[in-house]
Order: structure tokens, then sequence, then C-alpha cells
């Protein structure tokens, strides 16, 4: 009786996981050519979804002049999700904190990006790639 038991729960658990599938997701963010990302301390992204909440640290391209303290670029930010195949879209949010140091004025400060992106889905599809500008700050 046990072997037949075990039989059902290991066919239940593979129906389940056919049932679903995964979405690799990426945020591309640019900027100013003047502006530089302060790397001291972690950027973090957060993905916010009904599914979940998803946490990217963010890495970077050395800037040449300062590689202890900044980037030139951020490399794009990937999530992997899992969400069931007969989800049509899928609301999200993202979330960070950036520190920004404009080169030209001297000035450094945070920028908080808060973005909602419904995203269609279909089952074909297995990457989205989402491109955010942040724009230089009027002084």
């Amino acid at each position: 009786m046990r072997f037949y038991l075990l039989v059902a729960f290991i066919l239940l658990e593979f129906s389940l996981a056919q049932e679903t599938q995964t979405l690799e997701l990426q945020l591309l963010v640019t900027v100013d050519p003047e502006i530089l990302f302060n790397h001291v301390n972690p950027m973090l992204f957060t993905l916010s979804s009904p599914y979940g909440d998803f946490e990217v640290e963010a890495t970077g391209e050395l800037y040449k002049d300062d590689p202890e303290l900044y980037w030139e670029n951020l490399h794009p930010i990937v999530w992997k999700l899992e969400f069931p195949k007969t989800l049509k879209s899928l609301e999200t949010s993202i979330t960070a904190r950036l520190a920004l140091c404009d080169k030209q004025q001297g000035l450094c400060y945070f920028e908080d990006i808060d973005l909602k992106e419904n995203l269609s889905l279909k089952q074909s599809q297995n990457k989205q790639t989402l491109y955010f500008t942040l724009d230089r700050l009027a002084y």
C-alpha cells in the first residue's frame, strides 16, 4: 500500500510542476554618461508580485578613474519567476534606491525607482526585458 501512495505522490508532484512556467525578467537601467552609480552600499532591486517578493543585488561595470567607489553602468537586473501556465498577465512592481553621482556637478544623491508593470504572459515566451532611463537632475 505504501508503494502506491508514494507513486501517487510523485505523479501529483510531477503534474503540478508541469503546470508552472518560468519567465526570465530583465531590467535595463540607463543613465546620462555624466552620472555614475556609487556602489559602496548595496543597491537592491525588489520585484513584487502576487507570487512573492524577489530581491536582486545590482552589479556594474567599474568606472576606470575610481573603481572602488563607482560603476559606469549597471549590468542587467535579472529575476527568474515561476507562475501558473494558465496566467495571461502578471501585475508587478519594481523598487530600488540608487546612489548616484553627477561627475560634472560633483553632486551625489539618492534616486528611488518605483515601477509598476503589467506583464503580458505567453506560454511560448520565456524572457521579457523592461527598459528604464533615469533622467539627469535639473539644477
